[in-house]
Order: structure tokens, then C-alpha cells, then sequence
């Protein structure tokens, strides 16, 4: 018989809906088992209520509720975490995967209590200032060691969370890699032929960004070069119609495509059609040095060689498996990463075909069926 496993987590969410991620991808691994889950969902802004989904190993349900008022975060923490806690104390579940330290704290409390069996902690991502607030930061730290030390298993998103865990004393059997890695069964790449080594794919938020505007300039100073150059730009944001109207004038006018925000599988099923991706990083949060960049994964899944910045630890092992091109956060190096892909196709081949691999080495289900399988 199957443990009652829950996933719980908080989530971000556009004008396409909910946006996909590491508890997502822990959902559809489950679904594609046909282990039945519940996922319980708390919003991280205003606008969307919180999601109850159940899968029972045939069909999902899904509904939503609560207000979409935002409260201030001490109230608001302490009313997710009791609404875990009653959860928990209505349905019984066995394992509960647990996003980020307040979900983790509600669940390890649910332990000690006897409403759940194990719980694991999944750290989708770090930083050592939180919050700006010094008061505030330090509860948070000290709540995420209390999670790291009182979890049966600490999972991690990058190498270096996994290596931050082990100065923090967290053994190695308890100190799990798990990447925001996709799996290889929801990936479409097309053969090389029919994919156009010219179109430049950057899944984004549109906004007056330095990394955005980095990459703008960068390209407009290549259309002379390669004039089959195009920016295919996925995402919305603040900036998005003045950037319109900008391209419109501009010489990069016809090589930019605006294809907006889109849903999780129509995004996988544009992606192979590009010939490289870009997830380019700044270091303006320090969340993102110890972060694993999931539209990176996506553009290896679907075998687009990635020019990625240094700052962000997927870099690791796009450079380790020479899948791409790992940069300093520069105009001129994103420049000539780009320009080394169009200019030499032997190349391009050689990096996409390194990417398939890195994708096809770490994809997901091969690493939960290692890792979570055995607890369930």
C-alpha cells in the first residue's frame, strides 16, 4: 500500500497562472508513478488564494481557498503554519515533502506530535540575508536550523546548498542534491536540422533590469554580423511596451519576437525550436549565488546549448559537461559567447549534444526514483 505522501509548499504565480516549480515538478514525477499525493499551496503575493490539489493515482482535483489578502508576515506565517498543522491533524500522512523553513517548521512540529511519520526538507533556495530586517533574518536562520537538524532528510536544490548544509554539520546521508532538474519523458528536443542555430531564446521578466539590458545591447551590436539573428523573448513585465516601441525603431527591428508569458507545457514546446538559450544572472540578490536556475534545466532538456553567468552554481555544470558557454555578467562576454555559436556550427553541434546528455544525466525521475522512492 502506498504512504499518504503531501507536498507543501508556497508559489509564485503570473497572468499564465501558477508558475512552475521544484514542488511541480516533485507533483508530476508522482503523477507520472501514479503515487498518490496532496499538494497544499500558500501564495507568496497578493492576488491568488492558496491551492489544496489532490491526486489520487487516476485524476487530480484541485480548489482553491482563503483570501488573496496579504497579511503582515509574522501573522501571515503563523496563519499558514496552523493551517498546516489542522491539515495534518484532519489527513494523516505518512511523508511530507516540505518547501522552504516556515513549511518545514509546520510539518516537523506535525511529526512530534504524531501527524506525520517523515518529513523532508527541500531547500529551493538560500541566502544568508533573507530579509533586511536583522531581527527578522536571524529568526529565519534559526528556524532553518532547527528544520535542517530535526528532518529525517535535508534535500538540496544546488551543490553549493549542499555544501553550505555540510559546514552546517548535516551529514552526507542526510544531505541530498536534488536540481530543479526536469525529466527527459516531458521533453520535445527537434533534430538539429530543424532547429534554427540563429533564434536566441530568453525566458524573462521584462523589466529595466541590468541583465536585460545587457543582453538587448549585446545583440544589437550582432545583427550586422549575423543578420539571421532573432531574440525570442518568453515573459511579461513592466517594461515590455516600451521595449516595443524601442525595437520598433531600432535596427533590431524584425530579429526581436514577443511571445509573452506562457504555461508550462506550451513554454517546453517552444523551446526546441531555438537554437541556444540564455539565463543570464546578476549579483544584485544573493539568492541567486546559491540557486539552481530551472529555465536553464529546460533549455539543456531541450538540447539548447545555454550561455549562462557565473553567478548562479548551474553554471557548474553546464561548464563541467561543456553544454554551453558560462560567462561574467558583461555585455561583451554574452556578446561573444553568442557570437562563438552562430560563427562555428561543429561547435553548436558539440554543445547541444553535451547538453542532451547533461539533461538525460541528471534528469529528475532518475534521481527520485534514488532518492524518494525508497522512503514511500
Amino acid at each position: 500500500m502506498r504512504s499518504k505522501i503531501l507536498l507543501v509548499s508556497h508559489f509564485n504565480y503570473s497572468k499564465a497562472g501558477s508558475i512552475h516549480g521544484p514542488v511541480h515538478t516533485i507533483g508530476s514525477y508522482l503523477t507520472r508513478q501514479r503515487i498518490p499525493y496532496t499538494y497544499l499551496g500558500y501564495p507568496l503575493y497578493v492576488g491568488e488564494k492558496s491551492i489544496i490539489s489532490r491526486f489520487n493515482g487516476i485524476k487530480e482535483t484541485t480548489k482553491k481557498f482563503g483570501g488573496s489578502l496579504k497579511l503582515p508576515l509574522p501573522i501571515q506565517s503563523l496563519y499558514e503554519t496552523i493551517n498546516t498543522l489542522n491539515f495534518l491533524r484532519k489527513y494523516k500522512n505518512d511523508l511530507v515533502v516540505a518547501v522552504d523553513p516556515l513549511n518545514a517548521l509546520a510539518t516537523i512540529c506535525a511529526k512530534k506530535i504524531g501527524l506525520v511519520k517523515k518529513v523532508i526538507f527541500y531547500t529551493v533556495d538560500y541566502t544568508p540575508n533573507r530579509f533586511s530586517n536583522k531581527v527578522i533574518n536571524n529568526l529565519y536562520h534559526q528556524i532553518d536550523r532547527f528544520c535542517i537538524r530535526n528532518a529525517d532528510t535535508v534535500w538540496n536544490v544546488s551543490h553549493r546548498i549542499v555544501e553550505k548544509r555540510r559546514e552546517q554539520g548535516i551529514p552526507d546521508s542526510r544531505n541530498i542534491y536534488v536540481p530543479n532538474a526536469p525529466s527527459i519523458k516531458v521533453g520535445k528536443p527537434l533534430p538539429a536540422s530543424k532547429v534554427d542555430r540563429f533564434n536566441i531564446v530568453m525566458v524573462t521578466g521584462i523589466t529595466h533590469s541590468p541583465a536585460f539590458s545587457m543582453v538587448i545591447n549585446a545583440i544589437s551590436e550582432l545583427v550586422e554580423k549575423f543578420p539571421k539573428i532573432k531574440l525570442s523573448l518568453i515573459g511579461a513585465g513592466s517594461y515590455e511596451e516600451e521595449l516595443k516601441r524601442k525595437v520598433s525603431n531600432s535596427k533590431l527591428r524584425g530579429h526581436v519576437e514577443f511571445l509573452g508569458q506562457l504555461e508550462h507545457e506550451p513554454l517546453l514546446g517552444t523551446l526546441p525550436k531555438a537554437g541556444l538559450g540564455l539565463a543570464i544572472y546578476t549579483s544584485d540578490y544573493s539568492w541567486v549565488n546559491y540557486g539552481d536556475s530551472m529555465k536553464a534545466r529546460e533549455y539543456l532538456l531541450s538540447g539548447l546549448p545555454t550561455i549562462i553567468t557565473d553567478v548562479v552554481s548551474t553554471g557548474e555544470d553546464i561548464k563541467s559537461y561543456d553544454a554551453g558557454f558560462v560567462v561574467k555578467p558583461t555585455k561583451k562576454a554574452i556578446q561573444n559567447a553568442i557570437a562563438k555559436l552562430m560563427q562555428n556550427k561543429n561547435v553548436w553541434e558539440n554543445k547541444r549534444n553535451n547538453a542532451l546528455k547533461l539533461a538525460k544525466d541528471q534528469d529528475i525521475d532518475k534521481i527520485l526514483n534514488r532518492v524518494f522512492l525508497p522512503l514511500i
